[in-house]
């Protein structure tokens, strides 16, 4: 059952780690369109 438990617990830390990963991506493409290019 301990087991179970620390593998849930590092899925769920890795999913959190891709999450955030995502946002930081999605935030500096939003920052280079919003960005004056012209």
């Amino acid at each position: 059952m301990q087991a179970f438990a620390l593998k849930l617990q590092n899925v769920r830390r890795a999913r959190g780690h891709i999450d955030g990963w995502r946002i930081r991506t999605f935030l500096i493409i939003a920052n280079s369109d919003t960005s004056p290019q012209r």
